[in-house]
């Protein structure tokens, strides 16, 4: 009887498998097209990995990631810098350490004030200015600034009093004391009100620094290149030194006053690097904007990323034969924009417009035995994940 139970409950399992599986087919049958090849091929559609395993076999002749790549308008590149805020200036703060306070001294007894503030940045403090509104005064009015004495003085009648605190004798946390001299025969007194500090802070950002990069092909067909910036000045006393610097040698150096407008530099082609190059924009005082800085670069060709790739002489008789292809494929960036250019290989065009992961095209006819050259001229700005060219059988 136990026997027969437990064949009963395989059974029953056993028919559940069935009709969950033939309930899964009738799913995916009922599926549209489109949405049933993403799901049959989810696991297979993006088999690209940085070694180029993509599913075609054969000799990998060239193998590159050139990223992000962008279109090069009339034979110029722009090398955009961004922009830059030069500037040494005096910033103010002010605290107010007491809206009123009250001092007085007699034979008997002495009735002073202390009042404590933090200076936060004291290594670009240039000044600091105490300053209050005496009322009701008799006698003299003794400061001073953490024990030291500050000020003595007698006051006879209502007044604003500012006083310079020696940036020297400053500390980060401070005191100061407030009270009125000794006279044995009456009382001395005084009222103060607003009692302030007046911290005045140098802020200097007087030097900052660019880079760009030219590449051996950009280096090599340059026949022009400038340096553009627009200028925005926001404070100046008088005039100002700007200097300019291209890779540690002086490029300009000029007086101006607080205008604003556009510069255009030549650069010496001689004074730029294959690769890095570095400018230094440096001032001597007041508070600019430097914007739109751009390197301009007229070159003699359009010129875009170029990659070699060399194929043996056996290899270039069979290609002749047909006996063997020579397949070029690009894989871009999944995010279903359009990409736009032109291929050249030898200078034999190709051009491509998909919006598409993936192009692919067989490149046979246009390979030369020995060294080839590949290279690529967007016509839109575009990411390329892998660039590969591969000889198959």
């Amino acid at each position: 009887m136990l026997t027969f139970k437990k064949a009963q409950e395989a059974g029953a399992v056993a028919i559940f498998i069935i009709l969950l599986a033939l309930f899964i087919v009738l799913f995916i049958l009922l599926l549209p097209p489109t949405e049933r090849e993403k799901l049959l091929n989810q696991t297979t559609t993006n088999n690209t990995d940085l070694n180029g395993d993509n599913g075609i076999g054969g000799e990998v002749l060239l193998l590159e990631s050139p990223g992000i790549i962008e279109p090069i308008r009339g034979n110029t590149k722009i090398h955009d810098l961004g922009s830059i805020n030069l500037f040494i200036k005096i910033e103010p703060k002010i605290t107010t350490l007491a809206n009123s306070l009250f001092v007085s001294r007699t034979l008997f007894s002495n009735q002073f004030q202390e009042l404590t503030f933090n200076i936060e940045d004291l290594t670009n403090l240039e000044n600091a200015i105490l300053t209050f509104t005496v009322k009701e005064p008799k006698g003299r009015l003794l400061i001073s600034l953490n024990n030291n004495p500050l000020f003595n003085q007698e006051i006879k009648e209502t007044t604003v009093k500012t006083i310079t605190l020696p940036v020297n004798a400053l500390k980060t946390n401070n005191r100061l004391k407030f009270e009125a001299s000794l006279n044995i025969f009456t009382k001395n007194q005084f009222a103060l009100e607003d009692v302030k500090l007046k911290e005045e802070f140098e802020r200097i950002n007087s030097r900052e620094e660019r880079t760009f990069v030219l590449s051996d092909t950009e280096k090599e067909n340059l026949q022009e290149s400038t340096l553009e910036y627009q200028y925005f000045c926001h404070a100046l006393t008088g005039t100002t030194l700007l200097k300019i610097y291209l890779n540690n040698n002086i490029l300009t150096s000029n007086v101006i006053a607080c205008t604003s407008g556009e510069r255009t530099i030549d650069l010496e082609i001689e004074d730029l690097n294959d690769g890095t190059n570095t400018l230094l924009f440096l001032i001597e005082s007041g508070d600019f904007l430097l914007n739109e800085i751009k390197i301009i670069n007229k070159l003699e060709k359009d010129i875009g990323p170029l990659f070699e790739f060399d194929i043996e002489s056996d290899d270039f008789d069979k290609i002749k034969s047909n006996e063997k292809d020579v397949i070029l494929e690009l894989n871009f960036i999944d995010d279903e924009e359009n990409k736009k250019g032109d291929i050249f290989i030898n200078e034999e065009r190709i051009r491509f417009d998909t919006n598409k992961d993936k192009f692919e095209r067989d490149i046979s006819d246009l390979v030369e035995k020995g060294q080839n050259l590949l290279r690529i001229s967007p016509l839109n700005e575009f990411e390329i994940i892998l660039l590969k060219v591969t000889l198959v059988e």
